[in-house]
This record gives C-alpha cells, sequence and structure tokens, in this order.
C-alpha cells in the first residue's frame, strides 16, 4: 500500500466524545489506531477499517455499561440506579400487556427483518471487498468502441500484449478469454462445458489461490497436456467433490488436459458461469489484427495511482492507433476499478432497495412510537406516584428507555430470523431471480449481526427517547391534576404528526413500487421480435476432430435438423449459433459494398448470427422482404446474408435492401449479396434498442463449432429434450447436449433483475401501507376512547350516528391528506433518483402517482371508518356512565 490510511472518521469521532478524559477507555483509543495502522500494514485497508469500527463498537458498549451500572460513571461519579433492576420490572411490565408487547415486537422484526436481509446483499455485493489480495490496486480494462459509445468491449490479444509490455504503471497485466463451449471427455463419457482459457499468470495477478492442489504454472502442462482448474461447484457436482482429482486426465476438444487444481468457492471475476479454466499462452503469433475476445485484468504498481495508470494506457494506445489504423481506428481504451467492473449497474438498484427498507423501518418506528405515547399516557399516575416517592426524572428515563430497548430487542431477534430465511431465499434460493453478482455470498454473519445489534439500538433509542423525556420531565402535582382529562395537546399533536409522517411515508414507497411496477410491464410488454412459447432451445457442441471438419459438422446439423422435424409433433426446428437474450455474442463492422468503404473509426458495427434449417420460422421472426435461406445457399451457392430491419433501414433507409451487396469486416472484404430483410429481434434484452443484425447461412460461415438447436413443438420441454437427446445420438452418438432451455424462460430472465426488484419493493410497500393503516386506526381508535363522554352527549342532544361517524372520518381523512401531500412532494422532488432503472416511463409519471395516492388514501379511509362507524354506536347512557 502506498499510504496507511486513516481510521474511518464516524469511529473516531465516537471513541473521542465515547470516552472523555480520565475514563478507562481514553487511553485505549491510541492503542486502537496504533494497531489500526499495523492492520493496514498487514492487510487490506477494506478490512482493517472494518476491523477498527468492530471495535470501537465493542468499546463504546463496554463505556455504556461502565457508565450504567451502579455506583459507576464516566468520571467515577454515580451512574443510573439498579440497571437490572430496571430490566426485570421492565420485563414484568411487557408481561403484563402481551397484546402491546407482541405488536410492537412484529412491528419492528417486519422493519428490521427487511433491513437485515436487504443489507446482507448489499454488504455481499457492494461492500465486502473482492476476494483477492489488495484487490483495490486491480483494475478492469476494455476496449472502447467511440463510434457506438461501446465502453465495456472485449479486448483484442495483440493490444492486451502492448498494454502488458509497454505499461510502467501495471506491475502485472493478464487476461481470460469468453466462455467458450468445449467437449470435454472423461473416460466415455462426453460432456458439454463452459471453460475459460486463461494465461498462466491469471491466477496469480488476481491474487488467488486454490483450495485444493494449485493453480496454474505453465500454458501447456507438458506432455499431459494443458493444466486445469476446476470451480467449486463444478468439482462437486461433476467429481462428487473427490480430492483424488487432482491428476485426473481429461480430453477437452481432442487436446488431453491434466487437473491440477480446484478453486475455493468464490467469485472470479469475469468467469461467471466458468466450470473450469484452461491454462494457454493467449499471446502466440500474431494477433493484432484477429478480433476482440479477451477480458483483461492489471494490479497497479506500488505508488501508482489509477488515474495516472489510466493515462498511461490511453497513451499506448494513442499509439497502437498509429501502429494498426485499419483494426483501432474509432477504438480507445476503458479501465475502471475492478470493483465497479464486477457491481457494474446493480449498486443504484440495491441502494434504493436499502432507502426503501429504511423508510420501512421509519414507518415501524413511528407505529411503535405511537403505542409508547399511549402507554405513557395510560401510566401517568405510575410516574407520578414514582416521583413523589423519591424517583428522579433520569430514573425514570432509564425505565422507559430499558421497556424500548428490550421492545427493540425482541424486534431485532425476530427480525434476524426473518432476515435469515429471507436472505437464504435470495441468495441461494432465487440467485438467478435476482440476477446480481456475488449475491450467493450474502448471508447473515458477524457483520449483518452487528448491523442488526446497532439498528435495535437505534430504533429502540428512537421509539422510546419521547416518552422517556416526558417522564424525566414528570410533575406529580400536574399530572395528578390532569388525571382523567386524559393526554395533553401536545401528546396528541405528536401522535398525529407521526401518522402524517406514517403517510407521507407510505407514499413515497407506494409511489416508488407504483413507477417500477409501471415500467415493468411497459418492459415486459415490448415485442421481443420473437414468438417464444413452445420453443425449446439447447446448445450442440462438435468441438474436437472426433466430428471432422467444419463442412462435415454443417452435414450433422443439416442430419439433426431433418430428423427433428420429421419426429410427431415437431412444427419446425432451427439453429442459431447464439440464442436472442441469452447473455452472449457476437459483432463485426460492416457498410454497402457499392459504396467506399469509410473509415475505420466510422463503420457501423452490427451483431453476426450463424443460421441453420427453419430458424426464422421456428422463432416466429416475421419476414419483412425478399425471402430467408433455403437449399439454393448450400455450401456451394452464393455469398448470400439475410439482415435485421434495423440495418436495412440504416443503410438503405428509402431503398430496397434486397439485392444490395454488403461488406462484413469478418474474414475477408468479398461483398455479399442480401436476399431477405427480417423484423428486429433484442438480442441483448428487452430493455436494450434492437440494433443491426446479420444472418448467415451455417454452412457457409461455421466460425463456430456449436449451435443452439430451437425446436417448435405442442410436446413439453422433458419431451422435446428427450427428443433431442435421441435424434442427436442418431447422428453423432456420444455428442454433448446442453442444458434444454424453454425460450419463455430465456426471455424472462433478461428481465429478471426488474422483476425482482418491483416485486420487493411491491412488498415493502404493501408492508408500509399495512403498518401506516394500523397506525391511523390506533391513533383514531385511542382518539374516540378519549372523546366517549364528548360522543354520548353529542347523540343525546340529538346528533345521529352519522354525523358522529362523518366528524370522525374527517378528524383521520384530515391527517391523511395532509401526509398524502407531503408524500406526494417528497416523490416528485426523489423521482430522478430512479430514473435510471425505469423503462418507458416518466419518475414523475401521474398515473403512478396517483395510483398510489389513491390506493394509500383507501386503505386510509377504512382505518378511519372502523373507529367512527364504533364510535357512531356509543349509546349515551353507557358514555356518560364510565363518566
Amino acid at each position: 500500500m502506498s499510504a496507511t490510511p486513516r481510521p474511518p472518521r464516524w469511529a473516531a469521532w465516537l471513541l473521542a466524545r465515547a470516552l472523555p478524559p480520565g475514563s478507562f477507555g481514553h487511553s485505549v483509543r491510541r492503542d486502537l489506531e496504533a494497531e489500526f495502522e499495523q492492520a493496514c500494514a498487514t492487510g487490506s485497508a477494506a478490512a482493517a477499517r472494518r476491523w477498527y469500527a468492530w471495535e470501537a463498537v465493542k468499546l463504546a458498549a463496554r463505556f455504556t455499561w461502565e457508565a450504567i451500572r451502579p455506583g459507576r460513571g464516566p468520571g467515577g461519579g454515580g451512574g443510573m440506579e439498579h440497571p437490572v433492576r430496571n430490566v426485570r420490572l421492565a420485563l414484568r411490565r411487557l408481561g403484563r400487556s402481551p397484546g402491546f408487547t407482541v405488536v410492537a415486537a412484529l412491528t419492528m422484526a417486519l422493519g428490521i427483518g427487511a433491513n437485515v436481509a436487504i443489507f446482507s446483499v448489499v454488504d455481499a455485493v457492494l461492500l465486502d471487498p473482492l476476494p483477492y489480495r489488495d484487490a483495490d490496486a486491480l483494475v478492469a480494462v476494455y476496449e472502447w468502441r467511440v463510434e457506438a459509445d461501446n465502453r465495456t468491449n472485449v479486448v483484442n490479444p495483440g493490444n492486451w500484449r502492448a498494454w502488458r509490455d509497454r505499461s510502467e504503471g501495471f506491475a502485472s497485466m493478464t487476461a481470460v478469454s469468453m466462455l467458450q463451449p468445449v467437449t470435454v471427455r472423461h473416460g466415455a463419457e462426453a460432456r458439454e462445458t463452459v471453460v475459460q482459457y486463461a494465461d498462466p499468470v491469471f491466477f496469480d495477478v488476481l491474487g488467488m489461490e486454490a483450495a485444493l492442489g494449485r493453480t496454474f504454472v505453465s500454458s501447456t502442462g507438458g506432455a499431459e497436456g494443458f493444466e486445469v482448474v476446476l470451480a467449486d461447484d463444478h468439482w462437486r457436482e461433476r467429481f462428487g467433490a473427490d480430492p483424488d482429482v487432482l491428476g485426473r486426465s481429461l480430453d477437452i476438444n481432442g487436446s488431453p488436459a491434466v487437473v491440477v487444481g480446484v478453486l475455493p468457492p468464490e467469485y472470479v471475476v469475469f468467469g461467471e458461469g466458468t466450470e473450469m479454466w484452461v491454462s494457454l499462452d493467449l499471446t502466440r503469433g500474431d494477433q493484432t489484427n484477429s478480433g476482440r475476445w479477451l477480458f483483461v485484468v492489471g494490479r497497479r504498481a506500488d505508488g501508482v495511482t489509477f488515474e495516472g495508470a489510466a493515462a498511461e494506457l490511453r497513451t499506448i494506445m494513442s499509439a497502437l492507433r498509429d501502429e494498426y489504423p485499419d483494426f483501432n481506428d474509432g477504438w480507445d481504451v476503458n479501465p475502471v476499478p475492478l470493483k465497479q467492473s464486477v457491481v457494474g449497474d446493480v449498486s443504484q438498484a440495491l441502494w434504493i432497495l436499502l432507502g426503501a427498507v429504511g423508510v420501512l423501518l421509519l414507518i415501524a418506528c413511528a407505529n411503535v412510537a405511537n403505542l409508547f405515547l399511549v402507554r405513557a399516557t395510560e401510566r401517568q399516575r405510575e410516574m407520578a406516584v414514582r416521583t413523589s416517592l423519591g424517583a428522579s426524572g433520569r430514573a425514570l428515563a432509564a425505565l422507559l428507555l430499558t421497556e424500548s430497548f428490550l421492545v427493540a430487542a425482541m424486534g431485532a431477534a425476530l427480525g434476524v430470523g426473518l432476515a435469515y430465511v429471507g436472505t437464504g431465499l435470495l441468495a441461494h434460493r432465487m440467485p438467478d431471480a435476482f440476477a446480481m453478482p456475488r449475491v450467493e455470498a450474502a448471508g447473515v454473519d458477524a457483520t449483518v449481526l452487528g448491523f442488526a445489534l446497532g439498528l435495535s439500538a437505534l430504533t429502540g433509542l428512537l421509539f422510546g427517547l419521547v416518552p422517556a423525556l416526558q417522564a424525566a420531565r414528570t410533575s406529580p402535582a400536574a399530572t395528578l391534576n390532569a388525571e382523567g382529562r386524559g393526554p395533553s395537546r401536545r401528546t396528541g399533536l405528536l401522535r398525529n404528526g407521526l401518522v402524517v409522517g406514517e403517510v407521507a411515508l407510505s407514499v413515497v414507497l407506494l409511489a416508488g413500487a407504483a413507477l417500477f411496477g409501471r415500467s415493468l410491464v411497459t418492459l415486459l410488454n415490448v415485442d421481443p421480435g420473437i414468438e417464444p412459447d413452445q420453443v425449446v432451445a439447447a446448445r450442440v457442441n462438435l468441438s474436437g476432430p472426433t466430428y471432422g471438419a467444419d463442412g462435415e459438422r454443417a452435414r450433422i446439423f443439416d442430419r439433426l435438423l431433418t430428423r427433428l422435424e420429421e419426429r410427431p409433433g415437431v412444427a419446425s426446428a432451427g439453429g442459431i449459433t447464439f440464442l436472442p437474450m441469452d447473455g452472449m455474442g457476437a459483432a463485426t463492422g460492416l457498410w454497402p459494398g457499392d459504396r467506399p468503404p469509410p473509415p475505420a473509426d466510422s463503420r457501423t458495427a452490427a451483431d453476426i448470427r450463424n443460421v441453420a434449417g427453419d430458424y426464422f420460422g421456428t422463432m416466429g421472426i416475421t419476414l419483412l422482404d425478399g425471402r430467408v435461406f433455403d437449399a439454393r445457399d448450400g455450401a456451394d451457392g452464393p455469398r448470400t446474408v439475410v439482415v435485421s430491419r434495423a440495418l436495412a433501414e440504416r443503410f438503405w433507409p428509402d431503398e430496397r435492401a434486397v439485392g444490395k451487396p454488403l461488406v462484413i469486416d469478418w474474414v475477408d472484404h468479398e461483398p455479399w449479396e442480401i436476399v431477405g430483410v427480417v423484423e428486429d429481434v433484442h438480442l441483448q434484452g428487452l430493455d436494450a434498442q434492437p440494433g443491426g443484425v446479420v444472418y448467415h447461412h451455417y454452412p457457409k460461415a461455421p466460425f463456430f463449432s456449436w449451435l443452439h438447436i430451437v425446436v417448435r413443438a405442442g410436446a413439453t420441454g422433458e419431451a422435446t429434450g428427450t427428443a433431442l437427446r435421441e435424434e442427436l445420438d442418431a447422428v453423432a452418438a456420444g455428442a454433448p447436449l446442453g442444458t434444454v432451455r424453454s425460450m419463455s424462460d430465456v426471455v424472462r430472465r433478461s428481465a429478471a433483475r426488474p422483476r425482482m426488484t418491483t416485486f420487493l419493493m411491491l412488498v415493502f410497500a404493501g408492508m408500509a401501507t399495512l403498518l401506516a393503516a394500523v397506525g391511523l386506526y390506533g391513533v383514531l381508535s385511542y382518539a374516540v376512547s378519549q372523546r366517549v363522554r364528548e360522543i354520548g352527549v353529542r347523540i343525546a342532544i340529538g346528533a345521529r350516528p352519522r354525523d358522529v361517524l362523518a366528524l370522525v372520518v374527517r378528524q383521520g381523512t384530515g391527517l391523511v391528506a395532509v401526509g398524502l401531500v407531503l408524500g406526494l412532494g417528497t416523490a416528485l422532488l426523489g423521482g430522478g433518483v430512479v430514473s435510471a432503472l425505469l423503462f418507458g416511463i416518466e419518475p414523475r409519471d401521474p398515473l403512478a402517482l396517483a395510483g398510489a395516492a389513491g390506493l394509500l388514501f383507501a386503505v386510509a379511509l377504512v382505518a378511519c371508518v372502523l373507529p367512527a362507524w364504533q364510535a357512531s354506536r356509543v349509546p349515551p347512557s353507557e358514555a356518560l356512565r364510565a363518566e
């Protein structure tokens, strides 16, 4: 580390004020700071900060105990008397009111549980350092296609080699390939496996060590073959967690390989979904002009800042543009801190969810504070008697605060249990649905428990402080003289203010949930360009020498598709290299062949897909002009392509694209003839605007040894998968078949994150609305109970029940109206916070805001009507007799 970081300022502030001169812990502060600096020198700064913060919390807790235990205080004076007796008294009082205790504890459990569950995810995804040595020094390096503003493009091997060799700001720089499906044979069994080819020093640069065996030493493995490191889950699922897996021989696409290690179950950057890593010299040959397919990560040299290293890389890239203009013009370099690269665009969604549960907790606190205010009002005589008998205001406040802390502790205990279940669902049962990196690491660990402990203390203080302060200022004479007249005006205003605050906060949450809900509905109503229902897909991998050259692979796929279409119940079958909305793809530059070639830095980029069989008909992609591929486009036929509407309109907005030549900057610069135009398809996701696509006929451009076979059939996905397996065995016995999936699931998964965010927001908003309604009902019910005599007199002198009903409802709806105005104003001002997460609607969408306000008003109206109806049925004789 170039410099020793300072301890967290908040922790230093806490110690400076919690440990005054003369106390036992004042000298400990200096010792802690010295130990902190030593921890920084031997480990990461992030870990040292967490350690220091935890030590500060423990020290503050110890100091608090020293301050309150009998006969002790910060400076040796008396502290609060008899805290243990206060706990016993508080438990006894709470036990006498089980209904109050249960309702208060459950209310806090909802708020604390939601906060702890979401915080556990935030901690795992955003706050925990990456599981690498000195992770703060790691930088992800992408290429940036300026014309398309694609800032996270994969990297060319030649460019990476130049960055690595010419840079002085990076102590080391390594790379790993994009995910590659390969055929792995272990014994007689062949299985498709997702691998990444890695630079031999990849794990060394990251600072990862193997949990079993070792990581790479060489790129060839000598006579035994390439070296292989297994992912933990693949080791457990494929090899049964066998510790003797080391040294086992594998066959990868016909090449020998040997297992040398197993990684720990930790997140590997750029490797989500990877089952094994294969060591390979990624700089073999002259690859400066051979495409882009690497992920690059570098470790900054000691004393070099991120800004300095980034500036140096940009200088090197400028030189590479001059050296290789045809390949690098229009490209720049984009270094990003590795943590930022891993987190990506999920941080905003997580912080918004954490803010939402924070609002929910405030509503819960307001509800419990109202309960405690009612309880404090009912205990005015008790407090007055205690004061008359010599109890100090401080002692009364301590007793009431003890009760609130006990309720908060009960709520926290229940909340942690709820959070444990909720976190397990989010992180382990639904990680695919949550669609966030590192979410599997979320759990209720020591950090999360510390957060829950701090949260319970804070909430106990929040809802217990006002009753405690009131008790501390108790005047026995005034209290006894006021007995029977109900709560003071100040207390009534405070309780009404808490209800207004609950309503306002609930409106904010409901408005947010409504915005996310409207956004999700708009997203799900987007036409994906395909008809996914009744379509099943599975990847067939013909990698390796077993299946012959490219021409033989094409013939195997043709026979497979023909046999599938001949099966009963199968309407059609086809194939494509990369499925729409599946997260992978390939792209290159192109231009109209009847025009001069544009400069390299201004060429249009388009996605490239190789298709076979009746792919367009199977996927339900509409043909707009011309034709799709047929027998005329075989291996010996003309060079033909089909393009998407977006590409045709870009180059020929006022002309017919069919028959036009197109030059594709992939293998050669010979033109291809456009024979058809099809409807646009959302390749990257429903929220990504469709771009230009060029479809090759597979026999003409077999760049890949695999195809995703898509089958439209009336049978179930399982039956179709069985048919696929049988027909594949008939044309290529033992060839691996990937996971069988329905296209409907693929499309749904592309919207997984907004769906989960919306679901959680709706849950939190629903809980907030329920709590606000309960709080309003409680305030009005208590108000009615205090006005029984008044209501009885009104009815006795001729007031009709509906007049009493209207009186109480007006009181409640007035509070609701004020809360609605405040909440809608806050939602309008803060709408920009969520704008980046919305699709197709504005953050101040009037329908969403009106819907939120209308729903809350309807629920609040029910909460008002119930106590009002009870009040209207009060018999005058009973009301006056009660007086």
